[in-house]
């Protein structure tokens, strides 16, 4: 048998460690990962912080035509409100404030470029909220509730 003293043996030889800097390409592409995931969810939070504005309007809206269904004639008042308050959380707080009339119209025209409101129902709602009466038919106020949720719809929201 044979000693192992006596064999020609040297020690284990380690590689030498590997430096921090630079790091391997796993950990650059993990910080990609990390900065563009951190980038796709800020973009996905900051989105649907500004479309809880319209979900919000949208709902206020359908609860808004349950209370008036009712009392119809009570519903361009209820919207001419419900209208302004939208304006004012989506738009120039100090330029809607004081609007009446047409420049009221062409504010809700400019938040909404696409949509029909303005033009189809300008006289309901700058007159309507003040009729003593009913100033419409039900069927126009119907179609106007549709318009007012279209204009919700196609609002353009600050980003």
């Amino acid at each position: 048998m044979t000693d192992p003293a006596d064999l020609d043996l040297r020690d284990i030889h380690l590689p030498p460690e590997l430096p921090w800097w630079p790091p391997a390409i796993g950990w650059w592409l993990l910080a990609l990962a990390l900065i563009v995931g951190a980038v796709i969810l800020a973009v996905r939070w900051h989105h649907y912080q500004a479309e809880r504005v319209r979900r919000l309007a949208l709902a206020e809206l359908d609860a808004l035509g349950e209370r008036c269904a009712s009392t119809p004639q009570r519903l361009p008042a209820e919207l001419s409100t419900w209208l302004r308050r939208v304006a004012l959380s989506v738009g120039a707080r100090r330029e809607l404030a004081g609007l009446t009339g047409q420049a009221w119209l062409a504010a809700l025209e400019r938040l909404s470029p696409r949509s029909r409101l303005t033009r189809e129902f300008p006289a309901l709602l700058v007159e309507g909220p003040y009729a003593g009466s009913a100033p419409a038919s039900e069927e126009e106020l119907q179609a106007l509730l549709a318009a007012c949720r279209e204009w919700t719809a196609k609002l353009e929201l600050r980003s």
